[in-house]
């Protein structure tokens, strides 16, 4: 993985830590240009539910989380 993906991941990661998700777009904001690649955003997507924190399309509606 390289030395941006990981970064990439560790900001998402933070992102999700305390609410325990993280949204695409929060995803795609916090990537790296040289990560617009598909397989390169799955794989952050996949290290950040590894790491406990879901990747979800929207938030959840307030008091449904």
């Amino acid at each position: 993985m390289s030395y941006e993906t990981v970064l990439s991941v560790q900001r998402a990661k933070a992102l999700g830590s305390k609410p325990g998700f993280v949204t695409y777009a929060q995803v795609n904001a916090e990537l790296h240009p040289s990560l617009i690649d598909p397989d390169k955003i799955a794989a952050v997507v996949e290290q950040n539910e590894r790491a406990g924190v879901r990747v979800i399309e929207q938030p959840p509606e307030k008091g449904t989380a």
